[in-house]
This record gives structure tokens, C-alpha cells and sequence, in this order.
């Protein structure tokens, strides 16, 4: 008797535990923390030095991303990976924080006017070696900031949105402005999924045999052509206030030596289903810098 009463209690007692285990959420667990110390060591800064040789950006970095950058949307297209709400790249890695070093005595200062949450890529000093502009990411865009090296603080250069998907972000033009690609148009103006395809896929067979690189993600059907190409159209702008030419799927921007002409390339149609976005067709032109009107179509 006793033990057929013991032998309840206990399967009893099994029961609600088991229960109230289930029920619970422990959420992410951690490891001990000798494990964790080694692990989440903070990686080594990343260094940049003016050409001069008088100051030094040191940029602390992150190696592990939280769970909600890893949360965030990835669009795979065109041999890329976007993030479709912020219209840069959905994998990289941030400088998370700054600090200026004067290399002859060795001090170190803070760069003051950091946004919350940094998240820092592009870097690139003027040519005087005054400033250093670099792209800040958040969840919803990307935003165009630069260091003043003599008051060691820093300050969003314009409210434009800007694009990181293709090629150059930005360029100095001059000390005194930087030319970049602003957004086009916004998430509202997605191109919507069609319910059904609007016609076949067809390709070309010449009969020919021939070695054939394969890729991944690349464009598949008409309705991805139609968010490649959303997603990547930008609008040259410089930060003084003037809009260069017409929006294009600018890839690469180069500014000429004396500051005169904007060398560019851009991609067009029609796209490829056979190579990434590096591999699609261009037109290469030579633009006023400061109209962005046409001074000559290379190729």
C-alpha cells in the first residue's frame, strides 16, 4: 500500500514538473563564463592613418552581430544580398565605435556627435586630410556622416537616405562636398509580386558547346529584373545641395584629378540570367561634377 501511494506521488510530482518545464521559456542560454570571455573577446581595432602621417582612426570593430542585426530581411538577387528595407548590403561588418589618435604624441580623444547604435563602413579621409566621411546603418536606411579632425566631432552631412547596394557609396569632390547616391524612390513603391508570371523564361541555344560558371542567386524571371533594378537606380547628389544628371544604376563612381569630371559606369538592360550583377552590361560616360550633364559617352 505504502508503495503503491509512494509510486503516485512521485509519477505525480513528475507530471507537474514536467509541466511547468514546458511551459516556461528560458529564451537563449548561456555558456559558462570562461567559454563566453574567450569567445566575445573584443577583436583587434582597425586602424586608418592620413596621408600625412599625423593622425589615426581607430575603429572599434565587432566580429559577432546581435541577434537582431541577424534578424534583419535579406533580399538575394543578381549574385547580391540586400537588405530590402535599408537598401544596403544584409551582410557586413560595422565599426561600432571611434577614436582619434595624434601619432606624434601619442594622445587619444573621442570623436564627439556619434549617432546611437553606430554602425560605421566606407570610411574615407578628404584630400585635404581634415575629415573623414563614412556611412552609418540602421535598421530603416543609410545615412552620410563625416569627422572633423580639428574639433574632433561628428555630424550627418544630409537627411538623403543613401544607397550601399552597387559599387562606390560616395566620393570627395574637393574638400568641401561629396558626391553620393541617394535613393530613388522608397519602400512604398516596391514593385509588387504579380500572382502569375506574365510569360515563359526563354533563353537562347545556339547548339554550341561551352563551359558555364554557375552563381548564386541570380535573376530568375521578369519579376526579380523589376526589383533589381528598384532596388539599385540611385540619383547622384552632392552634399552642397545639387542633383547631378538623371537616376541611373550608377555602379562605379571616379572623380578626375583636378575635380572637373565625374567618370562613371552604369549597368543596363537587359540583365543576365546567367552571371551576377558584375558580370551585366555597361555604358561608361564622362560627367560635368558640377551639372552632371554629359560630356562624353566612352563605351
Amino acid at each position: 500500500m505504502f508503495k503503491a501511494k509512494f509510486s503516485w506521488l512521485f509519477c505525480h510530482f513528475l507530471f507537474v514538473w514536467f509541466i511547468l518545464n514546458a511551459q516556461s521559456d528560458p529564451g537563449y542560454q548561456q555558456p559558462p563564463k570562461n567559454i563566453t570571455d574567450i569567445v566575445m573577446a573584443s577583436p583587434t581595432p582597425g586602424v586608418s592613418i592620413d596621408d600625412k602621417g599625423e593622425w589615426m582612426l581607430i575603429s572599434e570593430r565587432s566580429d559577432f552581430p546581435g541577434i537582431e542585426q541577424l534578424a534583419e530581411p535579406e533580399l538575394r538577387i543578381a549574385g547580391l544580398r540586400i537588405n530590402p528595407e535599408n537598401f544596403g548590403p544584409s551582410r557586413s561588418n560595422y565599426s561600432i565605435g571611434f577614436q582619434l589618435k595624434k601619432i606624434q604624441t601619442g594622445e587619444t580623444f573621442p570623436v564627439k556627435g556619434l549617432p546611437e547604435n553606430l554602425r560605421a563602413a566606407n570610411t574615407s579621409w578628404s584630400p585635404d586630410q581634415k575629415q573623414i566621411a563614412f556611412t552609418h546603418t540602421t535598421p530603416e536606411k543609410i545615412t552620410l556622416w563625416k569627422i572633423d579632425i580639428a574639433d574632433k566631432s561628428a555630424s550627418q552631412l544630409t537627411n538623403d537616405a543613401i544607397s550601399d547596394v552597387l559599387g562606390t557609396t560616395f566620393i570627395w569632390a574637393g574638400n568641401d562636398a561629396i558626391i553620393y547616391k541617394a535613393l530613388v524612390k522608397d519602400l512604398s513603391q516596391t514593385p509588387a509580386k504579380p500572382k502569375a508570371p506574365s510569360g515563359p523564361v526563354i533563353q537562347e541555344n545556339l547548339g554550341k558547346e561551352a563551359a558555364s560558371r554557375t552563381y548564386q542567386d541570380l535573376i530568375k524571371n521578369q519579376y526579380d529584373e523589376a526589383l533589381f533594378e528598384f532596388y539599385a537606380t540611385t540619383q547622384l547628389k552632392r552634399t552642397d545641395g545639387k542633383t547631378l544628371g538623371a537616376a541611373a544604376l550608377y555602379n562605379s563612381i571616379n572623380l578626375s584629378p583636378d575635380n572637373r569630371f565625374i567618370l562613371t559606369d552604369k549597368l543596363k538592360k537587359p540583365f543576365s540570367y546567367l552571371v551576377p550583377a558584375n558580370g551585366f552590361a555597361k555604358s561608361i560616360e564622362i560627367l560635368d561634377a558640377q551639372t552632371g550633364s554629359l560630356v562624353k559617352e566612352v563605351a
